[in-house]
């Protein structure tokens, strides 16, 4: 296929050319491992950079029949919402010299976790880095209107197990971030509503959170 064709020769050329230009994010994506994003084949996300390349809704057929669809994309970041209740997310950012890609992959069972892997430019597992977590306590705000002293007591200890959902973003210069939230969605609906009262994000340059482990 004459675009299956050009996406490969452009692989290639960024593999391969001796300039120092940076891979484009198409590419990258086609060259994503099955092991890091099994869900979707190569013609899916063919079909998904040529919707987007023409600013047409982005999907493609993942493994299970259903949809999924790449929702952003830019020079060093991809976002796809792969079903309803998973969404994967792919940062390219330079540490400490080196290019890595790392990767999020969040699910929603009501509660949102998130999982965070690290590759070199060459799609290799970096174990030398790990992923520094915050603390509970930045999680929580030191005052909530209206909560009594009992209740705040309470959620902290309701909560001290819930699961972290993980999100790039980024700011007015365009520095890629991670942001970290408690997820609530398992809880109650008044219990969910109060303990939303009580936290907060907590965000933060890359370089804060993903740290090397050993040289």
């Amino acid at each position: 296929m004459k675009r299956t064709a050009l996406y490969l020769s452009a692989a290639l050329a960024c593999l391969f050319s001796g300039q120092a230009r940076a891979q484009s994010m198409d590419s990258v994506l086609v060259s994503v491992p099955e092991s890091e994003l099994p869900l979707l084949e190569r013609n899916p996300r063919l079909d998904m950079l040529d919707l987007y390349n023409s600013q047409m809704e982005a999907k493609g057929e993942n493994i299970f029949g259903g949809a999924s669809y790449l929702t952003e994309k830019d020079d060093n970041y991809l976002r796809i919402r792969l079903t309803d209740v998973s969404e994967w997310e792919l940062q390219r950012l330079t540490l400490d010299g080196d290019t890595l890609f790392v990767c999020i992959h969040s699910v929603s069972t009501p509660a949102t976790g998130s999982t965070v892997r690290c590759y070199s430019k060459t799609w290799e597992r970096d174990t030398s880095l790990r992923l520094r977590m915050p603390d509970f306590s930045d999680f929580w705000k030191p005052e909530a209107d209206s909560l009594t002293a009992a209740r705040r007591t309470s959620l902290r200890e309701l909560l001290q197990e819930s699961p972290v959902e993980i999100h790039w973003e980024h700011d007015a210069q365009h520095q890629p971030q991670l942001t970290f939230s408690l997820s609530v969605e398992g809880l109650s609906i008044e219990d969910r509503d109060d303990a939303r009262r009580c936290l907060k994000p907590v965000t933060g340059p890359a370089a804060q959170f993903i740290v090397r482990t050993r040289p």
